[in-house]
């Protein structure tokens, strides 16, 4: 039955790869010496490299033997670091040492983990719908929208109106978390958020859709979802980002899936972007290039699809409601809530789909830094993921599919490795440590050949997304980010914030971006590197051969450093209507002329149209000219527009227009503009021709040139005003005061835990009652799964968690997300997050035994909520603490008389 499971024979097979790869690697370690080690290096990179040419080796069966032998290159190399390299030399050395080879285990294990997910790409095919419309199941539109451009929204919204469905089962909501109940009351954002609900629920009776708005913003774009959830009934769900605008097509090509398939829950299409990303918006002036996201779409989906493990992407994607409302909704654990879903639906059984056709058009961010926002969001919830789930031994998933998910989380941890490869030669250089024990026929033979295959191999897996030096740009790019997000996830993967990427800005000056500043520092560090090599290699020649290595190691770290500070680099945008790559002809009408002339449409916008015409015919600046144009599915349009620009080029006129007032960003713009799905699949086709790469690489170094001249004196006076300010800092009483403080709170807090762990170890029972003290109060509970919200009482409070008497109306588990509000000791009122440890029933009552989720960003507070603040806080903790464990060690008759008393008090504040 097994051998019957396509994903089984292929796991086995590659298993058995493995088993031979292994033989092979010892094998050629005990017969081949240093030279023989060169030539099996070497050929199997050149091997490897030739059949990355073929186009026949992009295919099954061929590519499996392109994965093998790119597998033995790599393992064969980390079987030299392992058995050949990694000697004790010092315990500075060591902790270098032991640094740099957790970095490459790192990158070799996801090196694997990207050769076995990318091992048979696969795009679902379109299932085309029968004529018979009855047959067709009713679909809701949500478009969640949080603080957007009205006019962003707009397009969206129009765009949404005109999709080919039938009328009635189709029915589109804009979900408005802009214009909730709490921001209208709130004193500091009330007259915006009136004058956002007004101005949207004016603009849905306008286009005849729905408006839904809720009371909070309680769980961000997942709870906006979910309460649209309550208010909606359509079979299926298609979710479209408020500046996604959809193409007519784009349900006639999804819906089929989930008719032909009853198990379907999802079918995910690509984020098609309309403005490049920023690192490409530098470089040249081609267009739709493809960006870091498109390899994503192009690539990683059609590679996840092959293993049933294609993921909700937020927008641009169909799901079943019926499965949906099986887990509650979309999944609010997390700040990635749509990956979070599809991992929790694939592992109740459930199927997804990846059609790699571009049916949206939406907006990427304008600048590095909210690129890196975005991204960052990413990167957290996808760790969140990992350490709440753990796709590995999560129930439900098969192999394939755990390894698949794994993989997408994993990934995101790069920014660690990616800047100690970045140190690592000068930890050599200028500190002297020995991080890397071989010398240079040592690196000929087994290192350059390594690292050169693995360009090769990404080359390979992502043609036609990447380039091979701009994987490396991306990731230097994001790394530094990536650690300082990452680590408060590593402390705490429960208290993560949802932030909303920024859209539509408009920059007005070229700038550098401040997010460069940690770039700037690595390239200082690894020049001044080369100035020290310079020195060493004249005062101590027996370390030439590691010299040289570790100083051709810091210049192409410099330049990787340059080009990156160029991809921060912010261009002007100014704007508000992006222009298309067009394709195809216009005919152009003129009042002087009967006759109509043809012209190549070159670009397009809502706002007007490009086009060229022979030298030989001319038009004027501020003429008046009718357009007519058709799209890909045979509809004509017709738009009066006025000539703007006039530029005279080699053999032909380029003609800028703009549409009368009336028809800019109107129905009918739009309609031409972002309807047509043909026009997004030739645009995307096409940008997967990489050109001018070298040309690419020039202008980023340039620009990076130009980025040190322009803001090393700002970076170097704000580093020794940092340095000043920090030294002042020293000699500040206050700071000693407060660290000192803030020290002894966590000392007695982990004592307080130590203390209560070991107790319960010893006696259950009495740890229970043993660390809370009486309460008497009311508390707010919210339900962020059921968008409820319930009164209750807070009987007991402790630093480590409330417990709370409520009517419970109906029924949670435990190890549930809450938050609750309460008045602490100072009366002020406080928010925090909880999990529901236990649910005890009693009478009529629940009696719900809630744990705070404890990091060092919420401690202070959760102790001031309890015990209050300042020494005063400090002193009742200690006090109050010590003499209950006191009591508990040797007078335990006091404890559980007081334990008696308390629990009357609680019964009494009950009734």
């Amino acid at each position: 039955m097994l051998l019957r499971d396509r994903h089984f024979r292929i796991t086995a097979s590659l298993i058995l790869f493995a088993i031979g790869i292994g033989v092979m690697i010892f094998f050629a370690e005990e017969l081949l010496n240093l030279g023989g080690q060169l030539y099996l290096g070497w050929g199997s990179f050149f091997i490897i490299y030739l059949m990355s040419k073929v186009k026949y080796f992009r295919n099954q069966p061929w590519r499996s033997l392109f994965i093998v032998l790119a597998l033995f290159v790599s393992c064969r190399y980390m079987a030299w670091r392992i058995f050949d390299t990694l000697m004790y030399t010092g315990f500075f050395d060591f902790i270098g040492m032991t640094l740099l080879f957790l970095a490459e285990c790192y990158g070799f294990s996801l090196f694997l983990l990207d050769m076995f997910v990318n091992f048979s790409p696969m795009s679902s095919e379109i299932i085309p719908l029968s004529e018979d419309e009855s047959s067709y199941p009713s679909v809701d539109i949500f478009i969640p929208t949080y603080d957007e451009a009205e006019g962003i929204v707009r397009m969206t919204v129009i765009a949404a109106t005109q999709i080919q469905y039938p009328q009635d089962k189709l029915n589109i909501y804009i979900l408005d978390d802009g214009g909730t109940h709490a921001k209208r009351r709130s004193k500091e954002t009330g007259h915006q958020a009136w004058r956002r609900h007004y101005s949207l629920r004016r603009l849905a009776k306008d286009l005849g859709v729905h408006y839904i708005t809720r009371d909070t913003n309680q769980k961000a774009k997942a709870g906006n979802i979910n309460h649209a959830l309550q208010h909606s009934n359509g079979d299926l769900i298609l979710i479209l980002d408020c500046d996604q605008v959809p193409t007519k097509d784009i349900l006639s090509s999804t819906v089929g899936q989930f008719i032909d398939d009853r198990k379907m829950f999802l079918v995910q299409t690509p984020h098609f972007f309309i403005n490049e990303t920023p690192v490409n918006n530098v470089i040249t002036g081609i267009s739709n290039r493809p960006d870091e996201s498109e390899m994503f779409y192009r690539k990683i989906q059609p590679a996840m699809n092959f293993w049933n493990s294609a993921f909700f992407c937020g927008s641009a994607a169909i799901l079943r409601r019926e499965y949906l409302m099986e887990i509650g909704g979309i999944a609010i654990k997390t700040i990635t809530e749509d990956c979070e879903t599809s991992l929790i639906l694939h592992a109740h059984g459930y199927n997804s789909s990846y059609i790699n056709k571009p049916m949206v058009c939406g907006l990427s961010p304008e600048t590095p830094s909210d690129y890196l926002t975005q991204h960052s969001r990413w990167a957290k919830g996808m760790l969140q993921i990992l350490m709440h789930y753990n796709p590995l031994f999560m129930r439900g998933l098969s192999l394939p599919q755990r390894l698949a998910y794994f993989s997408s989380s994993y990934s995101w941890l790069f920014g660690f490795a990616r800047y100690i490869f970045f140190l690592a030669p000068s930890a050599f250089l200028i500190l002297g440590m020995n991080v890397y024990s071989a010398n240079w026929h040592e690196m000929v033979d087994f290192t350059v050949p390594y690292a050169l295959s693995i360009l090769v191999v990404i080359s390979y897996f992502f043609a036609g997304s990447r380039q091979i030096f701009f994987s490396e740009i991306y990731e230097t790019v994001k790394g530094f980010r990536m650690i300082r997000e990452l680590m408060p996830v590593l402390l705490n993967p429960w208290k993560q914030k949802f932030l909303v990427t920024p859209k539509g800005l408009l920059l007005e000056k070229e700038q550098l971006s401040w997010d460069a500043f940690p770039l700037f520092v690595l390239v200082t560090i690894n020049f001044v590197s080369i100035g020290i090599a310079i020195l060493r290699w004249h005062y101590e020649p027996i370390w030439h051969d590691n010299i040289i290595i570790t100083a051709v190691w810091c210049c192409i770290n410099i330049w990787l450093g340059l080009m990156s500070l160029g991809a921060f680099w912010e261009k002007r945008q100014i704007r508000s209507y992006y222009r298309i790559g067009g394709g195809g002809t216009v005919k152009i009408g003129r009042e002087a002329q009967a006759t109509l002339m043809e012209a190549n449409l070159l670009d397009i916008s809502v706002s007007g149209l490009g086009f060229t015409l022979p030298v030989g015919t001319q038009l004027s600046v501020d003429e008046l000219i009718d357009l007519n144009v058709s799209d890909s599915y045979g509809n004509s349009y017709s738009f009066k527009a006025k000539v703007m620009r006039v530029q005279k080029e080699a053999d032909y006129y380029f003609y800028g227009t703009q549409f009368v007032a009336e028809q800019i960003a109107s129905p009918e713009a739009i309609a031409f503009v972002y309807g047509d799905s043909g026009r997004w699949q030739r645009i995307w086709d096409s940008s997967a021709e990489l050109k001018q790469s070298k040309l690419q690489l020039y202008l980023l170094t340039k620009l990076g040139l130009r980025a040190v001249r322009e803001n090393s004196a700002g970076y170097f006076k704000y580093i020794s005003k940092s340095i000043g300010a920090f030294i002042v800092m020293l000699f500040n009483p206050y700071f000693w005061i407060y660290a000192l403080t803030g020290l002894a709170n966590w000392i007695i807090y982990l004592f307080y835990l130590f203390v209560v762990y070991t107790i319960s170890l010893v006696d259950h029972q009495q740890a229970r009652s043993f660390p809370r003290l009486q309460a008497g109060e009311k508390i707010t509970v919210y339900f962020p799964k059921l968008d409820a919200t319930l009164e209750g009482w807070a009987f007991d409070i402790s630093l480590t968690g409330v417990g709370i008497k409520v009517n419970l109306p109906f029924l949670i588990n435990d190890n549930e997300a809450v938050e609750i509000s309460v008045t602490g000791v100072t009366q002020a009122q406080h928010r925090m997050d909880c999990i529901i440890r236990r649910v005890i029933k009693q009478g009529d009552e629940v009696i719900l035994g809630a744990e705070f989720i404890v990091d060092n960003s919420n401690f202070f507070k959760i102790v001031g909520f309890v015990y209050g603040q300042g020494s005063k806080m400090v002193f009742s903790l200690a006090i109050q603490n010590l003499r209950r464990i006191l009591s508990y060690l040797f007078f335990t008759g006091e404890l559980a008389d007081e334990r008696k008393s308390l629990s009357e008090s609680s019964r009494a504040v009950s009734k």
